[in-house]
Formats: structure tokens, C-alpha cells, sequence
């Protein structure tokens, strides 16, 4: 809290609304389902293969997203 606090009078907040209030490409949908078909749980890892990407950042995306699974503590999400 104390961080937050300190840091808080030095935010750009033009700048983290750009961030907040980003639009998705209507591209990462089909992106996004591919991920989801292919992802597969082993122990406490996830594995998806994405194939051909339409941007390569996509995959730190969706990692984030698959991260939040119950009890994983990996992921690995590949593509070209």
C-alpha cells in the first residue's frame, strides 16, 4: 500500500487511460479460441500451441489469462 501510495502522485493518468481502455483486434477472437481448443493441462502446467499468429504479443496474452487457472503455477503457449 505504501508503494501504491508514493507512486500513485507520478502516474500519468492520460497515458495508463491508452492503457486501461485498450481496444482488442477483432483478430485475437479466433486467436484467442485456438488457444483455448489447443491448451492442456499437465500437473500443475498449461500448454497451448497456437500455430501461425497474427501477432506475436498474443501469446504473453494469453498466457496471462491461463495463468489464472486454479492451482497452475506454469505456462507455456508456443507459435510462429
Amino acid at each position: 500500500m505504501a508503494a501504491y501510495l508514493d507512486l500513485l502522485p507520478r502516474i500519468e493518468s492520460k497515458i495508463l487511460l491508452r492503457v486501461e481502455s485498450i481496444k482488442l483486434p477483432a483478430a485475437d477472437f479466433p486467436a484467442f479460441v485456438r488457444g483455448l481448443e489447443t491448451a492442456r493441462v499437465y500437473g500443475r502446467a498449461v500448454i497451448a500451441n497456437l500455430g501461425l499468429l497474427h501477432r506475436p504479443g498474443f501469446l504473453a496474452e494469453l498466457a496471462d489469462f491461463l495463468i489464472l487457472l486454479g492451482r497452475v503455477q506454469g505456462v507455456l503457449c508456443t507459435g510462429s
